[in-house]
């Protein structure tokens, strides 16, 4: 998160490169999410817990995308009241760091898999904060004041997912995984790629990008394997 707020103070990424990277991070979420949390949920006894881990994980995006109201379609503009973009940005960090925590007590060996996946997301995330926020007016000193309290919601996140999902009975565990599948996959479908295919930087090339992610997670993990 850090890194990524850093680059942007430095480079602001044409279309073209925004729409290569976010493909690239689609693929990388896309295949953390088969490779790992969907054969977890196979292994679980409780269908019905990973139904409803399932269900409430959507509606939780959904809120929260409710909740961002029009702010979404405000990042990159130089309007749109920043207090809601913050927020929703907070959320999604202390999901991803979640995330990160519930893999890895569930799979200590390919838990990496995913935190790898949306460390990725989670870089490209700190150049579109800064953007953002920079593009509203922010002055250098606030502007890093609030990227570094969203980047600790981070590790809270994973040390509360990790905590909680080990004491959890295992019908509760499915659920947790399922929630978190449903919570990447909504992020990659509904927030990835559909800003990677807006504008006319859409290309073969970035495309391709999504693939190349992809490909790189299963030879990663089949050489951990």
């Amino acid at each position: 998160m850090l890194a990524g707020g850093g680059i942007a103070l430095r480079w602001n990424p044409g279309g073209a490169a925004r729409s290569a990277i976010q493909h690239f991070t689609a693929g990388v979420v896309i295949a953390a999410v088969a490779a790992e949390l969907v054969p977890s949920l196979h292994l679980g006894q409780s269908t019905l817990a990973m139904a409803v881990g399932f269900l409430f994980g959507v509606a939780a995006m959904l809120a929260v995308k409710k909740f961002a109201g029009e702010e979404g379609e405000a990042e990159g503009t130089t309007s749109g009241p920043v207090g809601p973009f913050v927020v929703t940005i907070g959320i999604d960090l202390a999901v991803d760091g979640l995330l990160c925590g519930v893999t890895l007590a569930a799979s200590s060996g390919g838990g990496e898999v995913v935190v790898g996946a949306l460390a990725l997301e989670v870089l490209f995330l700190g150049v579109a904060t800064v953007v953002s926020l920079r593009n509203r007016g922010m002055a250098p000193g606030r502007l890093a004041g609030i990227l570094a309290g969203l980047a600790v919601l981070i590790p809270v996140g994973g040390f509360a997912g990790y905590g909680l999902f080990g004491a959890a009975p295992g019908w509760l565990q499915i659920a947790v995984l399922a929630f978190a599948t449903a919570a990447l996959l909504y992020l990659v479908f509904e927030e990835l790629l559909a800003e990677a295919h807006e504008g006319e930087a859409d290309t073969a090339v970035t495309t391709a990008m999504l693939f190349l992610g992809f490909l790189i997670v299963l030879v990663i993990k089949a050489t951990l394997d």
